[in-house]
C-alpha cells in the first residue's frame, strides 16, 4: 500500500510537471499538447476529483468554479445566444484546469517551482537568442529556432532601432515571466531576476515592461523587509533611470506613435461593443454567445472579438456570467493578502492588469496563474486553521 502511494505521487509529480511546462510552453498549441496531458492528469486522478465533488461542503469554491461556472457558460452561450458549441466548449473548458486544485491538495508537488522551472529555461533561451544575435554570432533573421517557434505559431521575433529595448523576443507565455521575476525575487534568485527581467524587456510589449517597472516599486516598498535591501533596491534603480530615461522615453514615444492606430482602435472598442449589446438589451444580461460577430468602428468592418479581455467576457456572456467572473477573481484576494503568501498578489494582479489589453484573461495560460492562487487559498491557508 506504502509503495503504490509512493509510486502515485510520482507519477502525479510527472504529469503535473509535463502539464505545466506544456502551458507555459504553448499559448497556441498546435498539436493540442497540453490539452492531452491535462485529460490524462485528470483521468489518472480520477477517484480523488470525485471525492472532492462529493464532499461538496469542503470544496464548493472549486465545484462551483472548476465544474458549475464552464456548464453555466456553455449553455449560457448555446441556449440563450445559439453561439457556437464547438467554440463555446472550447472556451469555457479551461475552467476545468481548476481541479487540479483537488489534485495537489495532498500532493508534495511544488506548482510555483514547476513554472519558476520552466519560465526561467524560457528567459535563458530568449536572452542567448538576444545576445547571439548581438554579437554578430547567430542573426536574429537566420537563427533555427525562432523559426520553428514561429512555425508553431507561439512567438514573434524581430529587431527595429525604434523598439523600447531594440529586440522583440515575444513569446505567447512571455507574459508569464512577470510571475517568475516575482518569484525570483522572493526567493532570493538573484541572477535569475535579472535574466527574467532581461527577457521581460526584450519581449517588446508595452505593458510588459510597464507592469515591471511598477511591480519593482511595489514589491522594493511592500514585500521587502529589510531597510538595508530598499536602500540598495533604490539606488540601483535611480541608477538605472539615470543612464536610460531619455533614451527609453523617447523610443517609448516614437513606439506610442507608431502604434497609435492600434490604441485609437482599442480605445473604440468600448462603444463598439456597448453599441452590440444595446441592439438586444437581454444581451446585457446574457450576452451574445460564442462565434457571435459585432461591428468595430475602430476597423471598420464585423469581428468576433477584440483583445480587450474584460469587455469580450461581458460581450459574449452577459453581466450573469461577467459578475461569476469577477467573484471568481476577487475571492482569493482578501486571505492571501493578510498571510505569508501576499507576494503572489503580485504577478496575480499584474497579470489581471495586463488583460485590460490583451486576451490573456480566459485561457490555459492565465489558468495556471489562477490554480497557483486557489492553490494556496484552498489548500494552504485552510490548513492553517
Amino acid at each position: 500500500m506504502i509503495l503504490t502511494i509512493k509510486k502515485k505521487v510520482k507519477v502525479n509529480n510527472i504529469l503535473l510537471t509535463l502539464l505545466v511546462w506544456s502551458i507555459a510552453l504553448f499559448a497556441y498549441d498546435k498539436y493540442n499538447i497540453k490539452t492531452s496531458l491535462l485529460c490524462i492528469t485528470l483521468l489518472y486522478n480520477f477517484k480523488t476529483i470525485i471525492y472532492h465533488i462529493i464532499n461538496f461542503k469542503k470544496n464548493k469554491i472549486i465545484f462551483v468554479f472548476g465544474i458549475l461556472f464552464p456548464l453555466y457558460l456553455c449553455f449560457s452561450s448555446v441556449v440563450f445566444c445559439g453561439g457556437s458549441i464547438m467554440k463555446s466548449v472550447s472556451s469555457a473548458y479551461v475552467c476545468v484546469y481548476l481541479l487540479l486544485v483537488f489534485v495537489l491538495e495532498n500532493s508534495d508537488f511544488d506548482i510555483c517551482r514547476a513554472l519558476h522551472q520552466i519560465m526561467s529555461f524560457l528567459a535563458v533561451l530568449i536572452v542567448i537568442i538576444g545576445l547571439l544575435d548581438f554579437t554578430e554570432i547567430v542573426d536574429l533573421y537566420s537563427n533555427g529556432l525562432c523559426a520553428f517557434i514561429r512555425n508553431l505559431n507561439e512567438g514573434v521575433f524581430y529587431k527595429n532601432s525604434n523598439a523600447i529595448f531594440y529586440y522583440v523576443l515575444f513569446l505567447k507565455t512571455s507574459h508569464l515571466f512577470v510571475f517568475d521575476f516575482i518569484y525570483t525575487l522572493v526567493h532570493k534568485k538573484y541572477i535569475w531576476s535579472f535574466i527574467t527581467l532581461i527577457a521581460l524587456i526584450w519581449s517588446g510589449t508595452r505593458a510588459n515592461i510597464y507592469i515591471t517597472a511598477i511591480m519593482l516599486v511595489v514589491y522594493l516598498f511592500f514585500i521587502i523587509k529589510s531597510n538595508v535591501k530598499k536602500v540598495m533596491f533604490s539606488l540601483v534603480s535611480i541608477l538605472l533611470c539615470y543612464v536610460g530615461y531619455n533614451t527609453t522615453v523617447d523610443k517609448i514615444e516614437i513606439i506610442n506613435n507608431a502604434k497609435s492606430n492600434g490604441d485609437e482602435v482599442r480605445r473604440l472598442i468600448v462603444p463598439s461593443i456597448i453599441n452590440a449589446l444595446n441592439e438586444k438589451k437581454i444581451r446585457w444580461l446574457v450576452g451574445m454567445g460564442n462565434g457571435s460577430t459585432y461591428y468595430s468602428i475602430g476597423r471598420g468592418f464585423m469581428v468576433d472579438g477584440e483583445e480587450i479581455a474584460y469587455l469580450e467576457f461581458l460581450r459574449l456572456y452577459g453581466s450573469l456570467g461577467f459578475v461569476f467572473l469577477l467573484s471568481f477573481l476577487m475571492i482569493p484576494i482578501k486571505k492571501i493578502f493578510f498571510s505569508e503568501y501576499r507576494w503572489v498578489l503580485l504577478p496575480y494582479f499584474s497579470f489581471l492588469i495586463i488583460s485590460a489589453v490583451d486576451p490573456f484573461l480566459f485561457t490555459s495560460t492565465s489558468f495556471v496563474i489562477y490554480v497557483i492562487v486557489y492553490d494556496i487559498y484552498v489548500n494552504k491557508l485552510s490548513k492553517k486553521k
